[in-house]
C-alpha cells in the first residue's frame, strides 16, 4: 500500500512540475559591468551631474528636487514617517542616447530573467535622491501608466552606507544594492514585478542616487497577465506533506533469503 502511495506521489509530483508556467523569478538584479555605457545625466536647475556623486553637488540636486509623496489608497501623499527623499520627475531628467538605448537593452535582459517573452520597453519614471536617514517602508508600486508591470532600478556611482533594497515575495526576500567604497565607482540595477513588496533600508551616511524606470509591455492597452507558478507551488507543498507524514520507514527487496539470526546488515550479500 505504501509503495502505491509513494508511486502516486512521484505522478503527482511530475504531474505539478509539467504545469509549472516560468521559470523566472520575481526580482533580479546585479552589479552593472564596467563597459555599461556612462549616464551623462542632466537635471534642470542643476545641470551635468558628475560621478561619483560629491557632497556639494547632492546639496544643489536637493534644492531642485521635490519631497517624495508615495501612494495610499487612491490618494498621493506625503509622510515622511513612511517615505523620506527627494526626486525629480522624468521630464527634468536627461539622459544621453547610447545610456537610454542599454538602458533598454537592460530591461530586456532582466525581464528575461523575471521569465517573460513578450517585448518590454523602460520608460524614466523619475531621479531619487536619498541622504542619511532617508528610507521608504514596505510597500507594493502601482501600475503608473497603461502595461505596466514592474519597476526597474539603476543605482547610480554615489558613495553611501545602508539603502540597501529588500524585496519579499511569498516569504523569500532578495536583497539589492551596493554601499560602502563599491557605491562610488560602480553601476548596479533591480527589476521586480509591480506587486511584490519592497523597502530601502535607512542610509546610515552619504547619498543614494537612484534612476526609476517603469517596465511596459509594447503595445499593451491595460492590465498585463503576468505568468506565475503559485498554484504549482501550493500544490507540490500539498504533495510534498502529504509524503512526509507517512511512516518513516524504507523498505527494499532483497536476492537472498535470510534467517531471522542472519538478516542484519553486516551479514547482507552484495552484487
Amino acid at each position: 500500500r505504501q509503495r502505491h502511495k509513494y508511486a502516486d506521489t512521484k505522478t503527482l509530483l511530475w504531474s505539478i512540475l509539467d504545469s509549472v508556467v516560468t521559470e523566472g523569478t520575481f526580482a533580479t538584479g546585479d552589479q552593472l559591468p564596467d563597459a555599461f555605457p556612462p549616464s551623462l545625466l542632466r537635471v534642470d536647475g542643476v545641470g551635468r551631474i558628475a560621478f561619483p556623486l560629491c557632497p556639494e553637488q547632492a546639496v544643489t540636486l536637493k534644492a531642485a528636487c521635490s519631497i517624495s509623496p508615495f501612494g495610499r489608497g487612491h490618494d498621493t501623499v506625503i509622510d515622511t514617517n513612511v517615505r523620506r527623499s527627494v526626486e525629480a520627475p522624468a521630464d527634468k531628467v536627461h539622459l544621453s542616447p547610447a545610456w537610454t538605448a542599454a538602458v533598454n537593452q537592460l530591461a530586456i535582459d532582466a525581464c528575461e530573467k523575471l521569465g517573460l517573452s513578450f517585448a518590454v520597453d523602460a520608460h524614466l519614471y523619475k531621479l531619487l535622491l536619498y541622504e542619511a536617514g532617508d528610507f521608504f517602508l514596505e510597500h507594493q508600486d502601482t501600475e503608473k501608466e497603461p502595461g505596466m508591470f514592474g519597476t526597474l532600478l539603476v543605482q547610480l556611482p554615489a558613495e553611501h552606507t545602508g539603502g540597501h533594497l529588500d524585496v519579499r515575495h511569498r516569504g523569500q526576500t532578495k536583497r539589492f544594492g551596493l554601499d560602502g567604497p563599491a557605491s562610488a565607482d560602480a553601476l548596479h540595477y533591480c527589476a521586480f514585478f509591480a506587486d511584490v513588496h519592497h523597502a530601502v533600508a535607512p542610509l546610515t551616511s552619504g547619498h543614494r542616487l537612484v534612476l526609476t524606470y517603469n517596465l511596459v509591455r509594447r503595445g499593451a492597452t491595460g492590465n498585463v497577465a503576468i505568468p506565475s507558478n503559485a498554484e504549482a507551488v501550493e500544490r507540490a507543498k500539498a504533495v510534498v506533506t502529504t509524503w512526509t507524514s507517512a511512516p518513516n520507514k524504507l523498505v527494499l527487496d532483497l536476492d537472498h533469503v535470510y534467517t531471522s539470526v542472519s538478516a542484519t546488515f553486516a551479514t547482507l550479500k552484495g552484487k
